[in-house]
């Protein structure tokens, strides 16, 4: 299945859930919120059946406070914007002005959470939220993996604007693409330049 539909395009929190990690998100929709009631109550009693399954959720990638309260957050975010009727329904029609902002403010409370999400330990956690705005430190830039970097992203962007707004499709996968050979030369030449090459830095080995 697609597991990830472009999260960071998301206009909403339950937008952005709607893309993240598609199969865990539905697994515990299936085994975990809609056995405890799902939205098959009350009100207050559905905000709390929320709250719980994003809390369980970040237990589930670790016994640590961090994913306890990246979780928590994710929770507090949602009933906020159930609250507020703050979401957007999939199909909905919306300004673009408007939908950039929606996207700019999801992007930014998502990655205040993964901050917690990739902490080691509280403490380091707290620590990089209390200095976000201290500038007094130096500014750490390799340019030679700053260029790579710009230009990686930069064509994922591209990709993703191209799926997201005009193709609805995998545009990479494309066969009839004449421009799919180009883009997976230099990411093979990005990847070959800047690479990581030892497995033990993808995240999951530590589950």
């Amino acid at each position: 299945m697609i597991n990830f539909k472009r999260p960071y395009f998301a206009i909403s929190i339950g937008d952005f859930w709607r893309r993240w990690h598609i199969s865990l998100s539905t697994w515990f929709r299936d085994y975990f919120y809609i056995p405890i009631g799902g939205n098959r109550a009350s009100k207050p009693r559905w905000l709390i059946n929320l709250f719980l399954t994003f809390l369980v959720s970040g237990l589930w990638h670790g016994a640590s406070w961090t994913f306890v309260i990246w979780g928590a957050l994710h929770g507090i975010y949602i009933i906020i914007e159930n609250l507020f009727k703050l979401g957007i329904k999939q199909n909905q029609k919306v300004n673009l002005l408007y939908r950039v902002l929606r996207m700019f403010v999801v992007f930014m409370l998502v990655n205040f959470a993964w901050i917690f999400f990739r902490a080691n330990s509280l403490h380091d956690a707290f620590y990089i939220t209390s200095h976000i705005f201290d500038f007094s430190g130096g500014l750490f830039l390799d340019t030679k993996i700053f260029f790579y970097a710009a230009i990686g992203i930069s064509v994922l962007l591209l990709n993703d604007v191209i799926e997201e707004y005009w193709l609805r499709g995998e545009y990479l996968k494309s066969t009839v693409n004449r421009y799919i050979s180009l883009y997976y030369v230099g990411l093979t030449l990005i990847t070959l330049f800047v690479g990581v090459f030892n497995g033990g830095q993808f995240i999951y080995f530590q589950f």
